[in-house]
């Protein structure tokens, strides 16, 4: 962080001491790896492992439960199936999906409120992704806490998320209401996104042109200019002065939501350019 305010339940994380961060992660605030086998211990049992952060959480409330009796509930929680026999089970012989439930029982040991999901159905198949996404919208809805999902599927932010934050290059371009931001988008890299996703389920696939830049070589004021097709046509075939001079524009409140086109306007008046327009940085890749 090089700057702003972090706000979890009252609490500032920007320059927190050591002591509030180990009071809080991994105990009100959990996280859910992109990779099941990155969040186990390949050479434990399922129970052994399970029960030592349960037993860590007991220590931390002082509640009285047997470890054991816990972990049987979190993994009911999670719709395991053969509890007992999985219990005596090393990851490796679960399924990707049996192991990602895992995971989450073990991110729910200590109650957070407060669960982050990075990219949490990666490398599963259709139907097994379908059933992590239920799994973790009842336990949203079950366990009264919020759910942070990180993800690149806008199919899946659909089927999980109220709201969204679409980020380019480390900057946020739109947050707000899901349905909201995917049906009216105000920025050209959200329109992009949601057009080439609706190519993909029609057959076809057409990317939005050019490359995104490398980490920490960010483009001059908007990061998305050299690939924005509204800015072309703005400017009459180059990119529109105010999309390339000065810096990142902030996001500000537009018609229900934030967005940092600063041509947010012309889009809801005229659209959004189309996916394939051609760019100031050439063919599309």
């Amino acid at each position: 962080m090089t700057g702003g305010s972090i706000l979890f339940e009252g609490t500032e994380l920007v320059g927190a001491p050591d002591a509030v961060w180990r009071s809080i992660r991994g105990h009100r605030i959990a996280y859910v790896p992109q990779s099941s086998l990155a969040g186990i211990n390949p050479v434990l049992t399922v129970g052994t492992q399970l029960m030592a952060l349960v037993r860590a959480a007991r220590s931390d409330t002082g509640a009285d439960v047997s470890a054991r009796a816990r972990v049987r509930e979190l993994l009911e929680l999670v719709e395991i199936p053969r509890i007992d026999s999985v219990m005596h089970e090393r990851p490796h012989q679960l399924s990707g999906g049996m192991r990602q439930r895992v995971v989450i029982a073990g991110a729910l040991a200590r109650s957070p409120s407060l669960l982050i999901a990075d990219e949490p159905t990666t490398a599963l198949d259709v139907r097994v992704q379908a059933r992590i996404l239920d799994l973790l919208r009842r336990l949203r809805e079950q366990l009264g806490m919020s759910l942070l999902l990180v993800s690149h599927d806008l199919a899946v932010v659909e089927e999980v998320c109220d709201s969204i934050v679409v980020l380019y290059a480390g900057a946020v371009m739109e947050s707000g209401p899901q349905a909201l931001v995917r049906e009216q988008s105000r920025h050209p890299y959200t329109a992009g996104l949601v057009a080439a996703a609706h190519m993909e389920l029609a057959g076809g696939y057409e990317p939005i042109p050019g490359e995104a830049p490398s980490v920490g070589a960010w483009p001059s004021a908007c990061r998305f200019h050299p690939r924005c097709g509204l800015t072309l046509r703005l400017g009459d075939g180059a990119p529109h002065d105010r999309c390339c001079e000065g810096a990142q524009p902030q996001p500000f409140e537009h018609e229900g939501r934030l967005t940092a086109c600063l041509f947010a306007s012309s889009m809801a008046t005229e659209g959004a350019p189309t996916v394939g327009a051609q760019t100031a940085t050439g063919e599309s890749t």
